[in-house]
């Protein structure tokens, strides 16, 4: 769990905005932690992630994804 917390502070805070997460924070999260480098693939995840669609995703639309992701593991 706090590897998950430190992959989304780390990448959030690139931008003014520490609460939040971009598509290009996410694209360079996936491809530094997880490499994950594939658009479509990036642009799924923010799509899936971005619950509200106000093009940014909360630590909480975040995890809420991951749960949901990994329900089954």
């Amino acid at each position: 769990m706090q590897f998950l917390k430190n992959c989304f502070d780390e990448h959030a805070e690139k931008d003014k905005d520490k609460d939040t997460m971009t598509k290009k924070e996410l694209a360079d999260m996936l491809r530094e932690q997880f490499d994950i480098t594939e658009n479509h693939f990036v642009s799924q995840f923010y799509n899936d992630m971005d619950k509200d669609g106000d093009d940014k995703i909360t630590f909480k639309e975040y995890m809420a994804y991951l749960a949901k992701l990994f329900e089954g593991f």
